[in-house]
């Protein structure tokens, strides 16, 4: 197994590793500020560094991937008919992609969301709904709505199959047209994977050339997909080692949470209302993050809880907040700001866990009472991966953050008590890019970086 280099580029640091193929141990670090203006600046000063470590034969023979989040990540707005059904099936298909949706948009497109659309500007649109067979009035007309958009954008077109090509052509006087299988061929039936795969290929073909990544990517062997999409491959491979399992990826400005789980009701006796969940499922909170979303995280939790969870006073979280607000870089320089920020840590995660699990409804039928469930079902998850930058650097013990979900209400559907682990070497994303060459250095650098080498039963 020929060794890598596995790359990060962030919005704010551009961070490499290279990782031994055989052993799975990491070699050389590199970290770097992300060159906004022409990001393989960053690049190279990476490549450089890690080169430096190692003997020329050595870097010829090693594979160089990279993901990337930077400039705000894969932009897109998903439009579907129905707000329960064909719109939340195509948010799910561009969030499994690794893009950060902006909005969503049900029924029939008016002017004002055509407009709102337009102000977006998106990197992409994904336009679903009807089922295959089923209405193809809406799905139409949205096309011609959306053409009302000044965008020249790539636009995936994952609806009602008996009207795709109707749709096609319609859009495709505007846009760069990619049709694929329908998100909800069927009521109750979830195909989000030709979607998830289109939306890939375009990030890879048109989307990184237009952002100007071509330049970085001549020193690379691949930039191979969104960084989120990345953490979600490694997410397969680590359930394949621990069984079911949660990754929360706590940044500055969301809070991305990733489920791997089947997520049915748990009891026959407990039913399932609304669309079936993905086994794999990705949620974004884009109101929860330690800096760039830090004030709205504040509003949510309140400022007085923050306090009470710190132990500090209300008037010193309002002053950190303060500071971080025109400097989202600081990092905590003393105990009271380190407090502050465990607090909003463990606010945002919790949370934001909360908002991706489902609930459990008493509801009273002309038979008496049943069970419904709605959304997923979390509770046989028993490994949790804290990752990102706060829990990478943080030194902590392990088991500081276990509380996180102790004692929490029977009808939220979330993990009961399980073990945390941190990502502390900031392994995942490369955990995932691996994959893309050699799926077993996947599991090796996660069994021996984030698992600490422990012998865990495949579950797969």
């Amino acid at each position: 197994m020929m060794p890598m280099v596995l790359m990060d580029i962030g919005s704010t640091y551009t961070k490499a590793m290279l990782v031994d193929g055989h052993s799975g141990a990491i070699h050389s670090r590199a970290q770097r500020p992300t060159t906004v203006n022409d990001i393989s600046h960053g690049v190279e000063s990476v490549l450089h560094e890690l080169r430096s470590s190692v003997d020329h034969s050595t870097w010829q023979q090693t594979k160089k991937l990279a993901c990337s989040s930077a400039a705000g990540g894969l932009k897109m707005v998903a439009v579907g008919l129905v707000p329960d059904l064909t719109a939340k099936a195509a948010q799910q298909a561009a969030l499994g992609a690794g893009a950060r949706v902006q909005s969503c948009f049900s029924y029939e497109l008016t002017d004002a969301d055509v407009e709102a659309i337009a102000g977006l500007q998106p990197d992409m649109i994904l336009l679903a709904g009807g089922t295959d067979g089923g209405n193809q009035a809406v799905l139409l007309q949205n096309a011609q709505m959306l053409t009302r958009c000044d965008l020249s954008i790539p636009l995936v077109l994952a609806g009602n199959r008996s009207a795709a090509q109707k749709a096609s052509d319609i859009l495709s006087r505007q846009f760069d047209v990619h049709v694929c299988g329908n998100v909800m061929p069927e009521i109750g039936t979830l195909n989000v994977d030709p979607a998830r795969q289109c939306i890939r290929r375009i990030f890879l073909d048109t989307i990184i050339d237009a952002k100007g990544f071509h330049s970085a990517q001549e020193q690379l062997d691949g930039l191979v997909m969104p960084t989120p999409a990345a953490v979600l491959q490694a997410g397969h491979y680590l359930r394949k080692l621990v069984g079911d399992c949660l990754i929360v990826d706590l940044g500055g400005a969301t809070t991305d949470v990733h489920s791997f789980c089947s997520g049915r009701p748990s009891s026959d006796t407990v039913m399932l209302r609304g669309l079936p969940e993905p086994f794999a499922k990705r949620t974004v909170e884009g109101d929860l993050g330690l800096r760039v979303s830090a004030e709205s995280l504040a509003a949510v939790i309140g400022i007085p809880s923050l306090a009470a969870a710190a132990e500090v006073g209300a008037a010193e979280v309002a002053a950190w907040l303060e500071r971080i607000k025109g400097q989202p870089e600081l990092v905590a320089e003393d105990e009271l700001e380190a407090r502050i920020d465990q607090a909003m840590a463990c606010s945002a995660v919790k949370l934001a866990v909360q908002r991706h699990a489902g609930r459990l409804e008493q509801m009273f039928t002309p038979s008496g009472a049943v069970w419904v469930q709605e959304g997923k079902d979390l509770t046989s998850v028993k490994t949790v991966i804290l990752a990102g930058g706060f829990f990478a650097y943080g030194g902590w013990e392990s088991g500081t953050f276990d509380h996180l979900f102790v004692g929490d209400k029977d009808l939220a559907l979330l993990p009961r008590s399980p073990s945390t682990i941190l990502d502390a070497q900031y392994v995942l994303a490369a955990a995932g890019l691996a994959a893309e060459v050699d799926p077993s250095v996947t599991e090796t650098v996660l069994r021996c970086q984030l698992l600490d080498g422990e012998n865990w039963e495949a579950n797969g």
